[in-house]
């Protein structure tokens, strides 16, 4: 089964982004509430400072986008390429499969009903 690497790129990226504007304004309304975690995006994220603004949510909702749609697009790439080549490896040419067998491979034949007397 192959992945649709654009709907996996989409779904992912929407996913982060929520995430981390929900995780923002969380920090807007209660400073301190994953400030742990808003300041090691902000090693990663040129740009975004975790300082409890506005424009650091808006900044780091567009960046957990962005982030999440490469991410999606490198996972499903690596998991199509993977799921190929575990197909095409699993089947060997030389290799035939025996036919199912059933427990009643060939019905008998039934008896006819006799007939009925006139009544």
């Amino acid at each position: 089964m192959k992945l649709n690497i654009k709907a996996l790129s989409l779904t992912i990226g929407i996913l982060w982004a929520l995430s981390m504007f929900l995780l923002g304004i969380t920090n807007f309304f209660w400073p301190g509430y994953g400030e742990t975690f808003l300041q090691t995006m902000a090693s990663i994220y040129p740009g975004y400072d975790a300082k409890n603004s506005i424009a650091d949510i808006f900044i780091g909702t567009l960046y957990g986008f962005l982030d999440g749609i490469v991410g999606g697009f490198i996972f499903g790439w690596f998991y199509n390429r993977l799921a190929v080549n575990q197909k095409s490896s699993a089947t060997v040419p030389s290799q035939q499969q025996e036919p199912r067998r059933t427990l009643n491979p060939t019905p008998k034949p039934r008896k006819p009903l006799p007939p009925v007397p006139p009544s």
